[in-house]
Order: C-alpha cells, then structure tokens, then sequence
C-alpha cells in the first residue's frame, strides 16, 4: 500500500504536466494548415482514384452523367414559364 500511494504522488506532476494544454496553435486542423485549404480537386480525386484502381468505370460515369441531365431537365422544367415556382400575375 505505501509503495501505491508512493507511485501516485511521484506520477502526478507528471501527469498534470501530460494534461496541459500544447503551447500555440495546433499545426494542423482538419484540412486547413499553414493558413491554407488542402482541399483535394476534383482532378487530384479522379487521378488517386485511377492510381488505386476503385476509379469508377465508364458504365458508373455515363450512368452519372444521364442522372445529371435528367435531374438538370427536371429543374429547368419545374423554372419555366407557368412550371412550379413562377408567380402569375
């Protein structure tokens, strides 16, 4: 029991000094450091994918392009005159 109650009072400035808080800023917060996004674009996306093999295949890429362009019809449509979201008057 004395040689526990030894270990904790030696253990607990060092664990106090453990808990602080680091000095100045972290050199890194999510995808921004240095004062800069490191935001991936699309094409340094499209290029990690391809060197790993999971880029998607040219089925996946025009089956994606037609939903973009049946989603797109559908917005024009529902904006043009007398569609959903005109006012008459």
């Amino acid at each position: 029991m004395l040689l526990l109650g030894t270990l904790l009072l030696l253990a607990g400035p060092a664990l106090a000094q453990e808990a602080r808080a680091p000095k100045g800023p972290p050199a890194r917060i999510d995808n921004v450091w240095g004062g800069f996004d490191h935001q991936p674009t699309q094409s340094e996306v499209e290029s990690a994918e391809r060197a790993r093999g999971i880029a998607p295949s040219k089925q996946e890429q025009q089956r994606d392009a037609r939903t973009v362009r049946q989603l797109y019809q559908e917005l024009l449509g529902n904006t043009g005159a007398g569609g959903v979201g005109t006012t008459a008057g």
